[in-house]
């Protein structure tokens, strides 16, 4: 069975990098570009991992982690956060 990966990313070049480079996996990768799209898809079918970026439309990363940390169907699913932001280090 497929390990799932919910991706959430705005920048659709860069989804495309990822969709490559995990094709040929034993991967599901499933995009999305908005935090509610994606707190609605993780709920539906919890993902096995959750790549977030912080630069989303309407609801910024922080935000979605927030919110996935909190709920309990959701908060033990690792997490990796994702930033293209040149100052990322000081924002983190």
């Amino acid at each position: 069975m497929a390990h799932r990966i919910l991706v959430f990313e705005s920048d659709t070049a860069f989804a495309q990098t990822l969709r490559t480079g995990f094709d040929g996996r034993d991967v599901a990768l499933e995009v999305v570009s908005e935090g509610a799209l994606g707190l609605e898809r993780a709920a539906a079918e919890p993902p096995d991992l959750i790549l977030l970026s912080i630069e989303l439309p309407s609801m910024n990363g922080f935000l979605v982690c927030k919110k996935i940390k909190k709920n309990a169907a959701l908060k033990s699913i690792p997490l990796i956060i994702l930033s293209s932001d040149a100052n990322a280090a000081e924002i983190f």
